[in-house]
């Protein structure tokens, strides 16, 4: 079997490969390529030039495709016996596959958008032919890697319902909708909900309150039941660029067969106080408008979380709510949670994969946000794998300090190194032995009396992408989610906040 893998260095065109055009019998050839092997747009078409005009009876659904990450020997096998087996298949981006320059370039139009900062692969199966039958002798591979999403098309995302979902209540309260970057000009007519060629009459307006960015469309009646609706979004939409919304396909999800009128059921709330902040999570038996961490234990259960500061020592009293598509609505509570005063010392920064070695490359920053001095003797950094006591270490107001592994070299030169006055506090413990989870690990600073001083939830998962770091930037506030957001890879910032 062979295969052609197609590389590009940096500042080079495009990769090609040129070969001997033998005449009418000979095998079709990849001649080009419209992609560099980096800042590749995740919303990008690829077209992929051949030496002659190709039979499209042999351009199915598997014979050329996108994948991310690396394509090995036994996908690339797979590959030349179209179609896939279902767990490559599984692998591959959805996408359409068109034909331009006279049947002799085919296009590769992603259905969704390609993940920021990710690799891919785009491979051509031998099983694609020309006009004249015959096959290619030789597969192609061209691994390329996406940008961040800048500078490319704003992507339009549904956030609820779920895209495609079958069943949504006649008395749908609002359609969530935000786009990958800001953007100007959306209205209700710029913004529509549509049941096959009609517009639903709906209001369009900002929806903060709801998720960042988001903007909603509230039907002004209920939805036609069985029926499939639409969001499309016009032209008019522009972010800073001028470039109007992407979308192959437009979001949508079908009605069901009436309205919703039971709210969600909501149970096991679980109540954490970190520093000044009051964290609370529970669960709902259906989709809510609470943030959506993920599955819990496979069922149709959906996880809800949410932070206050409250700051102030002594105990408190609180109820949490969800609402359904509907705007059906649930309570718990009342809930309490027990304040008491502590440091303001803050874990800001999390480097669980760096793209030196592990873990002794790995490290916490932690910074003194108060106006006192903190003593870290009798403090731990706590994470899954067990505690590490503090050195008798003294961190001024302002000061930020690292935590790190008793290997660590700060001049070792993979990832950024410390910034200047930044302290090193060497652990010999968990974070030193078995370091961190590079998908994601919880993190706690806990007084002597186990008190939780501050955290990070191990929202993040950095295991694609070596030297990302997590990143608090909202400082003061409490451990969310929305808290936290990933550095460029090998661009964190250890001792700068």
């Amino acid at each position: 079997m062979k295969w052609i893998l197609a590389l590009a260095l940096a500042g080079c065109a495009p990769a090609s490969i040129t070969a001997f055009d033998g005449g009418a019998g000979a095998a079709p050839t990849v001649v080009g390529i419209s992609i560099d092997a980096k800042d590749v747009s995740p919303t990008a078409s690829i077209e992929i030039t051949f030496s002659g005009a190709l039979d499209e009876a042999s351009l199915v659904e598997d014979s050329v495709v996108i994948a991310e990450g690396d394509v090995n020997e036994a996908f690339r096998s797979d590959l030349d016996n179209p179609p896939l087996a279902a767990s490559r298949a599984a692998l591959r981006v959805p996408a359409r596959l068109g034909s331009t320059a006279g049947g002799a370039a085919v296009t590769v139009e992603p259905v969704a958008p390609m993940r920021p900062r990710t690799a891919y692969t785009i491979a051509v199966s031998r099983a694609v032919r020309n006009r004249e039958g015959r096959a290619m002798d030789e597969g192609y591979a061209f691994r390329f890697m996406t940008t961040d999403g800048e500078g490319g098309a704003p992507v339009l995302e549904m956030v609820t319902p779920e895209p495609g979902a079958p069943s949504v209540p006649t008395n749908l309260a609002r359609v969530l909708v935000r786009f990958g970057e800001p953007v100007e000009g959306v209205d209700a007519k710029s913004l529509a909900l549509m049941r096959g060629a009609q517009n639903v009459p709906a209001s369009v307006a900002p929806a903060e309150e709801w998720c960042a960015g988001c903007y909603a469309i509230v039907p002004e009646s209920a939805l036609a039941a069985g029926t499939l609706h639409t969001v499309h979004a016009g032209a008019e939409i522009r972010d800073a660029d001028g470039n109007s919304p992407f979308y192959s396909e437009p979001p949508s999800f079908t009605a069901g067969a009436g309205p919703d009128t039971t709210p969600p059921v909501l149970w096991l709330p679980d109540v954490r106080v970190s520093g000044d902040c009051l964290l609370a999570r529970w669960l709902s038996d259906e989709p809510a408008t609470s943030e959506v961490l993920g599955a819990f234990d496979g069922e149709l259960v959906e996880v809800h979380e949410a932070g206050a500061v409250i700051g102030t020592p002594g105990t408190v009293s609180f109820h949490v709510e969800s609402a359904d598509a509907a705007d059906n609505r649930s309570s718990l509570g009342p809930l309490e949670a027990t304040f008491a005063p502590g440091p303001r010392l803050v874990v800001t920064e999390v480097l669980a994969n760096p793209v030196g070695a592990e873990p002794a490359q790995e490290w916490v920053e932690i910074a003194n946000l108060g106006d006192v001095e903190v003593p870290l003797g009798g403090i731990w950094l706590a994470d899954e794998g067990g505690d590490d006591a503090l050195p008798d270490v003294t961190l001024a107001t302002g000061a930020v300090a690292l935590v790190v592994g008793g290997a660590y070299d700060p001049l070792e030169g993979s990832d950024p190194p410390p910034g200047p006055g930044t302290i090193l506090v060497r652990v010999s413990g968990s974070l030193a032995q078995s370091g961190l989870r590079n998908s994601g690990e919880r993190v706690e600073l806990r007084d002597a009396a186990g008190t939780v001083l501050s955290s990070y939830g191990g929202h993040l998962d950095t295991s694609s992408d070596p030297g990302q770091s997590a990143v608090r930037v909202d400082l003061l506030g409490c451990d969310v989610r929305a808290a936290w957001e990933e550095s460029e890879p090998g661009a964190s910032t250890p001792g700068a906040l």
